[in-house]
């Protein structure tokens, strides 16, 4: 409804105020306005202001202060009452302000200076493309202490043996762990941000082509990189291809005749053939056949090297590729369109959701829980970590884990602003996290839910301050919970209520139906017949008079169907063959149309203007109801709570 759409909008407008402004308080900020015994002082109303007329920077009128001021009076009445009838406190309402809390939350969980420095680096390295080989020494994530160490000792070894000038491929194919080394002696070709490992991406791009990095750990073991290549972007292409395939194990007849063809179709291109058309008549790829040719656009290391290096070299839209081999035959490559590397502000919150759902977002989450720690004066203690480590011990492994007996679980793990958390803390933790049976080491596993318990009671402290250290949280939230309780509300008052309240909309239609008028109508029939001799009986029929429309059509359409009838009631407007016509009972004269057929419309009735039904205006009748239930709710609250206004506070506003 047109009502609620418009309050929906002015709700939602108070709800998204950005209060940061708020956090330099003006010297002069006296009461604009009391509801009962709430204030509220000029800041509010001119930050709102503001905001929701910031592209009408001269709309400090008179007239639209006033409008505005008396908007915001009526948002505050409604919260006024919202809260005296205890909406506060109903679960759903409180289950959507801590989801609200939550989302609002993660803006401020982070450190926002590391964050976009990593957000920056991807968009540098976004411009990159490194090439390596690489060495794997497996090793498991989970390996213990001494098998770690021998990995890495076996790594330095391997090392020491390329910086004495041993050959990366000979080595790589007598050490790697990486299956695909017998195919590709190392080789991983071309990639770029994101698509590896960050560990592995900062060594490839930390090490300068033609050198080898250190041994860097990733979940997989030990790598050892050879960076062989660096080169700018080629960002993402969008190709078409013929393709004539090479049958497994061909013989050199077979050879033979995919050359030819592909030839063939390369010299009717020359000659000027449309690609579309020879991917039609050629092509062997029945998948990319359907759509003209055209292949999903690909980026770097995406496809094989031949066919991509044959893409990227073609220059314009619409260039072609000679004939190109590849395992999986031979291709023509028709550049259809080549996006570059937008600039950074267009990608910015894109690479943001790419780095917070990166490992290296850790980097981040890591440098926040060090500085909540430094601020509210971390505590440790060892001691208590160890005993309840000894208590679990290997029960952690066996199944979703619980601790029947919690008694004299009081000691503290550590402590923050003087708030301990304890082993019973973690013992619960661990029952919320630990469901199957694992196969890992009970001790590291421990650390690690250890490490996360960590990490998540600092976040969670640090999320129960933001109320008291940022003011524009704590306004957004005060705004939010405004909002939904406002909702619940105005759904009850004005807009569930006007589609409910049968008696009350039926008696504002009575009250209104002057309102929702039917101008002068007629009931017509149009006769259409492509047979001319039929249109001519019909028509004399019906200016007889003596037969109704449906008889007329039964008597000439005994055998076939030679004769249609449209009847509708027309509203002036509703057809230009209507409007042309006297509006009177009758029948105007035969015409034929530019289909060839014969056409005439006979009047049936005039119908004089009248007040429409209530199911004929529902949806205008129950908008202007819910307008009527929105007015007398104010005038309601006007009449039960005191509102005081200071008008001359708002005067200096006014531009002059």
């Amino acid at each position: 409804m047109k009502l609620k759409g418009f309050y929906f909008s002015l709700i939602c407008s108070f709800l998204c105020i950005n209060a940061t402004a708020q956090e330099t308080k003006k010297d002069y900020d006296p009461v604009l306005f009391t509801v009962e015994d709430q204030t509220v002082r000029l800041s509010e109303f001119e930050y709102v202001y503001n905001k929701n007329n910031q592209n009408d920077k001269d709309s400090y009128t008179q007239e639209s202060l006033e409008t505005y001021l008396n908007l915001y009076v009526n948002f505050r009445l409604k919260v006024k009452q919202a809260e005296e009838m205890g909406l506060d406190t109903l679960q759903n309402l409180k289950k959507e302000l801590e989801g609200y809390r939550k989302q609002l939350s993660k803006s401020y969980l982070y450190d926002r200076e590391v964050t976009d420095k990593l957000i920056k680096e991807a968009y540098e390295r976004k411009k990159q493309e490194v090439r390596a080989s690489h060495i794997l020494i497996n090793i498991a994530n989970d390996a213990v202490p001494s098998d770690t160490l021998k990995a890495y000792k076996e790594a330095l070894r391997i090392k020491k043996e390329l910086d004495r000038g041993k050959d990366f491929e000979t080595l790589a194919k007598k050490y790697s762990s990486d299956p695909s080394v017998s195919e590709n002696g190392g080789d991983i070709g071309y990639f770029t941000v994101f698509e590896t490992v960050y560990a592995f991406e900062s060594a490839a791009y930390n090490t300068p082509v033609g050198e080898i990095s250190d041994p860097v750990r990733t979940r997989f073991g030990y790598h050892i990189l050879k960076v062989t290549d660096k080169r700018p972007a080629q960002g993402k292409i969008k190709v078409a291809h013929i393709l004539i395939k090479v049958p497994e194990n061909p013989s050199e007849q077979q050879k033979a005749f995919s050359k030819s063809r592909i030839e063939e179709v390369y010299k009717h291109l020359e000659a000027g053939a449309d690609f579309k058309q020879m991917v039609k008549v050629y092509s062997e790829d029945r998948f990319s056949k359907k759509t003209n040719g055209e292949i999903p656009v690909f980026g770097t290391g995406k496809m094989v090297e031949a066919f991509e290096t044959a893409a990227f070299s073609l220059k314009e839209d619409g260039d072609y590729s000679k004939p190109i081999k590849t395992d999986y035959g031979w291709h023509i490559i028709q550049r259809i369109s080549k996006d570059t590397i937008p600039p950074f502000n267009e990608i910015k919150d894109q690479l943001r959701k790419r780095v917070e759902r990166d490992t290296r977002s850790q980097i981040a989450k890591n440098t926040l829980v060090e500085r909540i720690k430094e601020e509210y004066n971390f505590k440790t203690y060892p001691k208590n970590k160890e005993e309840i480590f000894e208590r679990i011990g290997g029960t952690i492994l066996m199944g979703p884990y619980k601790m029947e007996n919690k008694e004299n679980l009081d000691k503290p793990l550590f402590s923050l602003a003087g708030t301990n958390f304890t082993q019973k803390d973690f013992v619960e933790f661990l029952e919320s996290r630990q469901k199957r049976k694992r196969r890992e080491r009970a001790e590291k596993l421990l650390q690690e839910y250890y490490n996360q318990f960590e990490q998540e009671s600092c976040f969670n402290y640090e999320e129960a301050q933001l109320d008291r250290k940022y003011v524009d949280f704590r306004n957004l939230m005060k705004e939010y919970r405004d909002g939904i309780l406002l909702f619940e509300l105005t759904d009850k008052k004005v807009w569930s209520k006007a589609v409910k309240d049968t008696v009350g909309l039926k008696n504002f239609h009575e009250a209104n139906k002057n309102n929702y008028m039917w101008s002068e109508r007629v009931h017509a029939s149009t006769f259409i017949s492509k047979d001319e001799k039929t249109a001519k009986k019909a028509h004399k029929l019906a200016a007889k008079g003596k037969k109704s429309v449906q008889e007329i059509v039964k008597k000439l359409n005994k055998k076939e169907t030679l004769l249609e009838v449209e009847s509708d009631i027309y509203q002036r407007g509703d057809d230009s063959r209507v409007d042309a016509m006297e509006w009177t009972e009758g029948v105007n004269e035969l015409k034929s149309n530019e289909n060839g057929q014969f056409y005439f419309i006979k009047i049936n009735e005039v119908i004089p203007a009248q007040p429409k039904t209530l199911n004929e205006a529902r949806g205008y009748i129950i908008s202007d109801y819910q307008e009527h239930l929105e007015k007398e709710w104010i005038k309601d609250l006007r009449e039960k709570y005191t509102v005081e206004i200071n008008r001359e506070v708002i005067k200096p506003l006014i531009k002059q």
